[in-house]
């Protein structure tokens, strides 16, 4: 298991699925803000895969588009200095070629032992903002040091215990610095 949320542009419904959805990106221990901010609970789906019961967002790209940009200004205020990342987050939901986007927090979720409803939280979050769901959006995205800012790199507080690091912010909002997007 390598613990990544991975985002998947997919031309059919149904459970992501390596073999017929397209990877575009993957959050390494977490689930990157700007994916949980274009879906809403609609989106939120559950699904079986290799026998498995497992959560899942699939949105059909138009609406991911749409509620991405309603959510511009709460995305602003919940941090100031990531609206620099806007353009190309709205670029590639723009450029992709399938009708869906599928979100896969399972082994985010299962690694820090989270309940799925968690990720119903912190979508939630932009609909009705609640002290809980703001706190599941910050447990599956690390973005715990907005306090006092937004700087270039953020501190990474590891969702698993252990050393930390410094991320890219890029990370935290798009996916990981490794991805293709």
């Amino acid at each position: 298991m390598s613990n990544n949320s991975q985002l998947y542009d997919a031309k059919a419904k149904g459970a992501p699925d390596d073999e017929l959805d397209r990877l575009l990106s993957s959050g390494r221990y977490i689930v990157p803000l700007f994916w949980l901010a274009s879906a809403t609970n609609d989106h939120l789906l559950t699904g079986k895969r290799d026998g498995e019961k497992i959560t899942y967002l699939e949105i059909p790209l138009d609406s991911a588009l749409a509620t991405f940009k309603s959510r511009a200004s709460a995305l602003s205020s919940i941090a100031a200095g990531i609206s620099e990342h806007f353009d190309a987050w709205l670029s590639l939901l723009s450029e992709v070629s399938g009708g869906y986007l599928k979100i896969d927090p399972t082994e985010v979720l299962d690694m820090a032992g989270t309940d799925p409803s968690e990720i119903s939280l912190a979508v939630g979050f932009f609909d009705k903002p609640s002290v809980p769901a703001f706190k599941a959006l910050l447990s599956l995205t690390c973005l715990t040091d907005v306090i006092e800012g937004f700087p270039s790199r953020l501190r990474h507080t590891a969702v698993i215990g252990g050393v930390e690091g410094s991320t890219p912010v890029s990370s935290y909002l798009l996916g990981s610095a490794e991805s293709p997007i």
